[in-house]
């Protein structure tokens, strides 16, 4: 079966199914690491008023931030070895000519700029363009964009040409696990979490629950991460997301 990519969208989930299946994946990371910052997926239900943010961060580089609101949603994807990452470094002098800084020795510094080539977003919806443009994504980059409208349940891209067996955009190596296939999780968890599932599998069966929007339970996360103690902190982070449990 191929991957889901900008080329291959048969399997990419629409509207509210995507939503879910992001705070589905969310919460697994959640159960089964007690710190946000070393987990792959995040979701914030509160990003805004009517908008939320599902992240997806590898640490290494690469990066997709999905955005829902009112009229859809979109996704920004950044893969830091495509030759469509277009972080470019330009060496300046800092100091400027204000008055505190016209005397200060002018120093080297490395800055960079991001000029998004215009076929990746070619077509993006303008009500899509403040969270193109804006923070987070600013700073993080962009190298592929998908969209669907809330009246529209066709995905959208932009006007980009590959060859035949091209990832020229990064889009396969990072949409590929959100297919709605527990399986697909289950074998790039237990990889990414080495450590964690070095003496035993993640639980397919709890995995599929999650998937299924069954509500979280003590037992659930026992399934999954038998050494999670921590209730108080994973109640905070499900809240956030979204996703229904009965952690007392």
């Amino acid at each position: 079966m191929k991957k889901i990519s900008t080329r291959n969208l048969e399997f990419l989930p629409n509207g509210n199914d995507l939503k879910n299946l992001c705070k589905s994946i969310s919460a697994i990371e959640a159960i089964i690491c007690s710190d946000w910052e070393f987990r792959y997926f995040t979701y914030n239900r509160y990003w805004g008023h009517n908008q939320e943010v599902c992240e997806l961060n590898n640490g290494q580089g690469d990066q997709i931030n999905i955005f829902f609101n009112q009229h859809g949603i979109v996704i920004n994807g950044f893969a830091h070895e495509s030759p469509l990452n277009s972080w470019n470094s330009n060496t300046e002098k800092n100091g400027g000519t204000s008055f505190k800084n016209f005397y200060k020795p002018k120093r080297n510094q490395t800055l960079k700029n991001q000029n998004i080539g215009k076929k990746i977003i070619a077509g993006l919806p303008t009500y899509f363009e403040e969270f193109i443009y804006g923070e987070p994504v600013k700073n993080i980059g962009t190298t592929f964009c998908l969209w669907q409208g809330v009246d529209n349940k066709n995905w959208h891209t932009g006007d980009i040409e590959f060859l035949s067996d091209d990832d020229l955009d990064g889009s396969a190596e990072l949409l590929y696990f959100l297919d709605h296939n527990p399986g697909t999780y289950k074998v790039w968890a237990e990889e990414y979490y080495l450590d964690q599932f070095e003496h035993f599998e993640l639980n397919i069966k709890a995995i599929e629950a999650i998937y299924n929007q069954v509500m979280i339970t003590k037992e659930i996360v026992e399934s999954i991460n038998p050494g999670r103690k921590d209730f108080e902190n994973l109640k905070s982070d499900l809240n956030e997301i979204g996703y229904n449990h009965d952690l007392l």
